[in-house]
């Protein structure tokens, strides 16, 4: 008989990984390439401000979408979100005591991470 997680606890064991996990590196970011669909994902970088790997993430996703679109207005606000936008909102979470790599939440952690608490987790699952 196979144990299966319900829901709750694998919801539960989630919150908490992204709660206590601790980076590798002592930076935000991942150490490898991962996908979304068919979506090459630009996270394998490491760096001191969740800002710059975010902003790196979208700046690819919205560059995978400009050609696409084909559109000035999506240009102009995809430029305004990334130079203005993002920095306002994230910039201010990581000054004085908040957002650290510790407890920045992200899938990042999900492959290949420890829990402080010693259980490794790969490919999302707690093991």
């Amino acid at each position: 008989m196979t144990n299966h997680t319900t829901p709750p606890e694998l919801a539960k064991r989630l919150a908490d990984l992204h709660r206590n996990s601790i980076s590798p590196t002592g930076k935000f970011g991942f150490h490898a390439r991962t996908c979304h669909t068919k979506i090459i994902q630009a996270i394998d970088v490491w760096d001191d401000s969740w800002c710059v790997v975010f902003c790196r993430h979208l700046g690819h996703i919205i560059d995978l979408a400009s050609p696409i679109l084909q559109s000035p207005k999506f240009d102009a606000v995809s430029k305004l979100v990334l130079d203005e936008v993002v920095p306002r909102l994230l910039l201010p979470l990581q000054s004085d005591g908040g957002v650290s790599v510790e407890t920045e939440s992200h899938p990042r952690r999900l492959l290949g991470w420890q829990h402080s608490d010693g259980r490794k987790y790969q490919r999302g699952l707690c093991v």
